[in-house]
């Protein structure tokens, strides 16, 4: 039977995913405590979330090229051992700086981590049980980082936020252990050249292209030194390009782009996973520093997420193994994600506690549940064994970037509503005194935030529609 092998497979490979995706978003609800612990600027509690994402999205494409090179299950159990070691530097860090430096090594090891699970759990099933797998995966990912705000706050109201950190250590030691056991160690049969022309270019491009955005959010305005970094990121865009379309082993293969259904499905990937992430942060602050609520009250509504996620990325994968076409189900779970979202926006107008916000966000998590896994499938069917790494560390890649992308333009849009005297107040919570005068302004914040996601989502939805058009017209002609 192929169960235990499926069992063991994703068990081992879902430890990596469920730590690295749940920091992302478990710091959502101790940055509050984190700032008024060490006293800080709200653009240095910023940059203790930001880092973590920027470091991650930069080393994504060089760890799955590196992974297809020396073999996957090397570098995701590497990424695990770095993991538990700078989760342990997190929780020692004496100040905001070193905790910032601290969580940027911590996502050295998850970008090792996530650029290979997928991929690792096609190399070790075939592609009838891999597609229930890659369900259940997307599943375990996508509620990671959406229960994140609520495993932390259990550890706030429980013990003091360093023990967040302390807490992945076991977890990692156990994965690395139950790993080198279960996945399979495939190795390539040839040996490529690794791209270091390529490499360069892209953490040049990427480190640019995050870090102006980052700016923006920490200092909510296009600064000319963020004008300049545009002109360099096109210039280092160009020559990647350039240098991809030539070299015999490239870093990006762009022939991965030639199928203009798997270019719209990472576009779509980048849009779908900003939303999400973005959605668990603005909800977060919204219910600690709009509110003033409880951590454990602003993380409990982002369970129903968590539930309709459950609910519904299971499905695809069985629907997937009948050969269902999966470009329509993801364009199906886009529309389903598009109306939670605009839902919630008029709910943040009149009523955030009551059950519109309830089934706002399970409708949201549907959505997400059923764009997830045919997504996915998109990306990685047809793709060659020895590209499956390029492959998967793009589409983690970009959902990455588009997370952060997202999180800095919301952030960008909040500072932008406080005056300057006021930005600080943006990581204040339990003192409602201090945001008499803010809270009209906080409020236009979150709503602006939605506005612009909900904008994303139409851009995405019209390349969708797009897509299946141009089936259509390839398929008559």
């Amino acid at each position: 039977s192929p169960t235990p092998r499926i069992f063991h497979v994703l068990s081992a490979t879902s430890i990596g995913v469920a730590l690295t995706l749940m920091n992302t978003s478990v710091i959502d609800v101790a940055l509050p405590f984190i700032r008024k612990d060490f006293n800080a600027t709200s653009g240095a509690t910023s940059a203790v979330l930001l880092s973590y994402m920027i470091v991650n999205v930069i080393l994504l494409l060089i760890f799955g090229r590196i992974g297809d090179m020396v073999g996957r299950k090397r570098i995701y159990i590497g990424g695990l051992i770095a993991f538990a070691i700078t989760s342990a530097l997190c929780a020692l860090s004496p100040g905001i700086w070193l905790l910032v430096a601290s969580r940027s090594l911590m996502a050295i090891g998850a970008a090792a981590i996530l650029a290979n699970t997928t991929a690792l759990i096609v190399d070790a099933l075939s592609p009838r049980y891999a597609a229930e797998a890659l369900g259940y995966n997307v599943l375990i990912a996508s509620c990671a980082q959406v229960l994140g705000p609520l495993v932390g706050s259990f550890i706030l109201t429980l013990v003091d936020w360093r023990y967040i950190f302390l807490a992945n250590i076991p977890l990692a030691i156990l994965g690395v252990f139950w790993s080198h056991a279960v996945l399979p160690d495939i190795r390539p049969q040839a040996r490529e050249a690794f791209d270091i022309k390529g490499s360069v270019l892209s953490f040049a491009c990427l480190t640019i292209l995050v870090i102006s955005v980052t700016q923006i959010g920490l200092s909510g305005r296009i600064s000319t030194a963020v004008q300049i970094e545009a002109v360099v990121f096109f210039i280092c865009l160009y020559y990647l390009v350039k240098t991809q379309q030539s070299i015999r082993h490239p870093l990006v293969d762009l022939s991965l782009f030639s199928d203009r259904s798997r270019t719209i499905a990472y576009l779509t990937g980048f849009v779908v996973s900003g939303v999400r992430f973005s959605i668990v942060l603005i909800i977060s602050l919204y219910f600690q520093i709009y509110l003033q609520a409880s951590p454990l009250m602003a993380s409990s509504r982002l369970i129903l997420i968590a539930v309709g996620l459950g609910a519904a990325a299971p499905v695809m994968g069985r629907l997937l193994q009948h050969e269902l076409d999966p470009n329509i189900l993801a364009a199906l779970g886009l529309g389903i994600t598009i109306a939670g979202v605009i839902c919630l926006r008029f709910t943040m107008m009149t009523d955030m506690t009551g059950m519109a916000l309830c089934a706002s966000l399970l409708i949201m998590g549907v959505g997400i549940g059923i764009f997830g896994t045919p997504n996915t499938s998109s990306i990685l069917r047809n793709v060659p064994a020895t590209r499956r790494g390029i492959a998967n560390g793009l589409r983690t890649m970009t959902q990455n970037c588009g997370s952060t992308v997202c999180v800095s333009i919301c952030l960008a849009i909040l500072n932008m509503a406080l005056p300057p005297t006021d930005k600080y107040l943006l990581y204040v919570a339990g003192e409602p005194e201090y945001h008499n005068n803010i809270n009209g302004m906080l409020l236009n914040g979150f709503i602006h935030s939605i506005d612009f996601l909900l904008i994303l989502l139409a851009l995405a939805a019209c390349v969708t529609v797009n897509r299946f058009s141009y089936a259509r017209a390839r398929n008559k002609g």
